[in-house]
């Protein structure tokens, strides 16, 4: 009996090489992918019984609606499933041509295969079937972190072949891992199955260290950095898990604890990163640190509250990659620098908040407004801000003190890490002028004022 044949067109090499492995995996099927809409046009002609395809709407020369437009004039029978970062209520023309399936990008790929199920016949009996294993790249000081090794480890020879270096049981030291930089290997491999095992014991591992209180504010550091780029690789590609959102929460109480044992704020705001593209991960650490240091000065202050303004900040840019994409604050800044990016790139960005926020709701057991916060941080009290271009009249307390902070991390970046905070008022006055950014701003200047910032 042949193989289906599942066809992917997306112009993004990465997305084309997971979901090709995730579809093979998933129906034993046979995955043809084209990375352009005439390259995928071609090869629907050529293979007219094609189980299913699977089609990216936005991208370059031609989108998705031209490929469905082809296949419903010349192969009306093959079901068409297209996936883009917009919302489907922005493409009639989609619904009206007939789509079979739509899925918002970022997805989760168990509901990419679920989707795929549904809407394809030859392919809604099919189960599990492994093929090509897939591996996760982890850096080795991360691996040494979490010293005795729960899963075998391997290092890239090329592009498709792995070699087990360390087994299950063994101890990295670092000895070894001295030895493997002398090689310029700063990175070494896990495979797909192991990785809820090792986001697990890695948060084990960092509750652990939050209850040390021998630990100096660096390594403190250093290991929330490590924390937040595992979960983000491991994140990106196989969804955000129960086991990823273990990892952040463990993340939060690295947090809570770094701030209890180093108060105060202007410490933080001199921790910033001379490796660009460590921004992500460093950018989020101290956006955790800043805001519940601020929400300390506020009547309302909690441990309830700080869990949330960390758990956000752990969370708010976890569905960027780009580090030079993730330091830009407004969209006039974007229009500034559009040549670095392509359309694709900028139309994520612009949608990053909504997403962000999307993995939250989907996650039970949250705190409440959670999401809210994630999908208002880049408003702005002079509503030029985005998605929704909201005010500060619109924005409750978490919300418009989590930018304050953003924006205070922001400013000291822009010193090189000399927070001036004499400077800094005189700078945000005016733009604090409204709403609760107002009376957090307040509580600010006046902390500055008696020097306990």
């Amino acid at each position: 009996m042949n193989k289906p044949k599942v066809l992917i067109i997306d112009d993004e090499e990465n997305v084309r090489e997971i979901l090709a492995f995730a579809l093979a995996r998933a129906f034993n099927a046979e995955v043809l992918a084209a990375s352009s809409a005439k390259q995928g046009i071609e090869l629907v002609d050529s293979n007219p019984s094609l189980a299913c395809v699977i089609c990216d709407y936005n991208m370059p020369q031609a989108n998705g609606e031209f490929v469905l437009r082809h296949i419903k004039s010349k192969h009306a029978g093959i079901p068409f499933i297209v996936s883009t970062s917009d919302e489907l209520e922005d493409h009639p023309e989609l619904t009206a041509l007939g789509v079979s399936g739509y899925i918002q990008k970022p997805y989760r790929i168990e509901k990419l295969i679920e989707l795929v199920r549904d809407q394809t016949k030859q392919l809604a009996s099919l189960r599990l079937k492994q093929t090509q294993p897939v591996y996760f790249k982890i850096k080795t000081q991360t691996l040494l972190r979490v010293n005795l090794l729960h899963s075998d480890v391997y290092i890239k020879l090329s592009d498709d072949k792995y070699v087990k270096l360390l087994r299950e049981g063994d101890c990295l030291t670092p000895e070894d891992i001295a030895r493997y930089s002398q090689r310029s290997v700063e990175h070494l491999y896990i495979h797909e199955s192991d990785c809820d095992i090792f986001l697990e014991r890695f948060a084990r591992d960092i509750f652990s260290l939050a209850a040390n209180k021998a630990v100096s504010y660096d390594e403190f550091f250093e290991v929330g950095k490590q924390a937040y780029e595992a979960m983000q690789v491991i994140s990106q590609k196989l969804g955000f898990s129960k086991h990823a959102m273990s990892l952040a929460k463990a993340s939060v109480e690295l947090a809570l604890r770094t701030m209890q044992s180093f108060p105060r704020l202007t410490q933080h705001l001199q921790k910033i990163s001379n490796e660009p593209e460590s921004y992500l991960a460093t950018h989020s650490i101290m956006t955790a640190h800043i805001a519940c240091a601020l929400s300390t000065l506020a009547v309302w202050d909690s441990e309830i509250t700080r869990h949330k303004l960390a758990l956000a900040a752990f969370i708010h840019d976890i569905t960027l990659t780009d580090p030079k994409l993730a330091r830009i604050r407004t969209l006039r800044d974007l229009e500034k620098s559009r040549v670095l990016f392509n359309d694709k790139e900028i139309a994520r960005y612009k949608l990053h908040p909504t997403n962000a926020a999307a993995i939250v709701q989907e996650i039970a057991g949250l705190p409440a407004h959670l999401d809210t916060i994630i999908a208002q941080h880049h408003e702005s009290p002079d509503q030029h801000g985005f998605p929704a271009g909201l005010g500060a009249a619109h924005m409750s307390p978490l919300t418009s003190l989590f930018i304050i902070a953003e924006e205070m991390i922001d400013f000291a970046d822009s010193k090189e890490g000399r927070f001036d905070p004499q400077e800094y008022i005189t700078a945000m006055t005016s733009r604090y002028g409204q709403g609760h950014f107002k009376h957090i701003f307040s509580l600010i200047v006046d902390s500055i004022s008696k020097a306990t910032l």
